[in-house]
């Protein structure tokens, strides 16, 4: 299954979940020659990042870890390695010299990219590891089930808690934007401090503003948020590609230069 492609210099890159290595792919856009693989990860390949002098590509995947590639030679450059579960978003700081990733524990952690170190964490909503390992199998179980019997009803079998979806820094880097998906059986009880809307990050301050409740995401709905060149952010249903919220599912952007 295809996770994740994203374009650069002439270049795609591919990442893979359905190989027993999990490569990542560099392939011609003009004759669709492979250029490069990497390999590294030992699960699912959810999301890749190009640096902005496009020569690193950076990946997140479901074995809970990211990986820093030098694109010319396919070298592994640096490992980082502290979420509690699968890295579902990642993205270079517009200089290059940082990282975010999201995870499915709800956290978004910020790295510096010369040493592999996080300079700040934000758990944005409760993450239970116990709770994750028990559905996962539950879902293996279910997965057999439907396989073995076409007319076999599956039981409802929900996460029940926020992770993150999407994660994007501002024009001048000093803020990122971070959406969320919120199960459909979501109460408040789940939130650490009832957050479910998308939130804007200070960089510097590391202080979390919460966008107003016409942003809140309409369950089960994973939330992509991003910032425009004009310093502006828009949020969006990633899985259809259409706005959210407001009148016809289309929002204007949001301006978070002023979001207190």
């Amino acid at each position: 299954m295809l996770k994740s492609i994203i374009l650069c210099k002439g270049e795609s890159f591919k990442g893979d979940g359905n190989n027993e290595t999990f490569p990542i792919r560099v392939w011609n856009r003009v004759d669709g020659s492979l250029l490069h693989s990497f390999t590294g990860h030992n699960k699912n390949v959810n999301d890749l990042a190009v640096s902005p002098d496009g020569n690193y590509v950076a990946s997140g995947g479901e074995d809970r870890i990211a990986i820093l590639w030098e694109i010319s030679s396919g070298k592994e450059i640096r490992l980082f390695d502290e979420h509690e579960s699968s890295v579902q978003t990642i993205q270079f700081s517009p200089n290059g010299d940082s990282l975010l990733t999201g995870g499915f524990d709800c956290s978004v952690r910020y790295w510096d990219v010369s040493n592999g170190r996080v300079k700040f964490k934000w758990q944005l909503g409760k993450y239970d590891r116990l709770a994750e390992s028990e559905w996962r199998i539950a879902q293996i179980s279910e997965s057999i089930k439907r396989a073995s019997n076409s007319s076999y009803i599956p039981s409802v079998n929900s996460w029940n808690y926020p992770y993150i979806s999407s994660i994007d820094f501002s024009p001048t880097g000093e803020r990122a934007i971070v959406g969320l998906r919120i199960p459909s059986s979501l109460t408040s009880t789940t939130l650490l401090h009832h957050r479910s809307n998308p939130v804007v990050l200070d960089l510097i301050s590391k202080e979390v503003s919460e966008l107003p409740s016409e942003f809140s995401p309409l369950p089960s709905i994973h939330v992509w948020a991003a910032f425009n060149h004009d310093g502006s952010a828009g949020i969006f249903n990633r899985v259809r590609s259409e706005r959210i919220r407001g009148e016809n599912k289309i929002i204007k952007y949001l301006s978070v230069t002023g979001v207190p």
